[in-house]
């Protein structure tokens, strides 16, 4: 029998079987947080759904809760593509890395709409946590053409996509709305083989890499392991 999912505090409060005074606050605004960023309160149509190539821009799919659970879905307006259960899990070993105690910054490479990295200075706010970054680092141009030498990326050219292109102004916007936009979030603008071997951070307590293509992952540089504490974890390496 598979282990009974405990509820959050919102879905406990919801149900009339929890007290506000006995609830966490930072939970109970961290569950709230990610409910916004994949946008499941609104339900946005979907610019795409994964494995399903006839929904195009032009014939947006209506929004579809089980696919936004586990990032299936283009969203047309989320600030986050990776679903509602990687945002849980990317919570989760952010707090972890807090209550460890494990030091270092957070980084993100391939940010998007910079939701995941949102969600990292939402953990880092609502532990009252002042010395630690977190690091928005992506093209903020779109994707680079595939590299033919790697077999996995042939055919996946996604470098004329402009709904994947989203500007550093826009990502910085993004985080100002949550108003989570200061001097703990700093950006990191350029292909990640560039500017990652010159990026004077770190440690890094926890990186999450999302860059679509084979090329980029195989990189010696990136994940910079050595000086993190990572893990693999869906589409992308927490």
């Amino acid at each position: 029998m598979a282990p009974k999912k405990r509820p959050t505090d919102m879905e406990a409060l919801a149900a009339g079987g929890a007290d506000l005074s006995n609830a966490s606050l930072r939970d109970l605004y961290l569950d709230l947080l990610i409910k916004i960023l994949a946008n499941t309160i609104y339900g946005d149509p979907a610019f795409g759904i994964f494995m399903h190539p006839a929904v195009t821009p032009d014939n947006m799919a209506e929004f579809g809760a089980a696919y936004r659970e586990v990032g299936l879905d283009w969203p047309s307006a989320a600030h986050t593509m990776v679903g509602v259960r990687r945002l849980q899990n990317l919570r989760d070993l952010a707090q972890r890395a807090i209550d460890d105690g494990i030091p270092g910054d957070f980084i993100e490479a391939g940010v998007w709409r910079g939701g995941c990295c949102i969600l990292l200075r939402g953990v880092l706010k609502a532990n009252a946590i002042a010395d630690r970054k977190v690091y928005v680092a992506d093209s903020f141009s779109g994707l680079p053409p595939p590299d033919p030498a790697f077999e996995p990326d042939r055919g996946h050219d996604y470098s004329k996509n402009e709904q994947l292109a989203v500007s550093a102004d826009q990502v910085r916007e993004n985080f100002a709305r949550y108003g989570l936009l200061d001097d703990q979030v700093v950006f990191v603008e350029g292909l990640f083989q560039e500017t990652l071997p010159h990026l004077d951070a770190g440690p890094f307590a926890l990186m999450r890499l999302d860059a679509d293509l084979y090329a980029v992952v195989q990189h010696p540089c990136v994940p910079p392991a050595p000086r993190s504490r990572t893990r693999p974890c869906g589409r992308g390496w927490h």
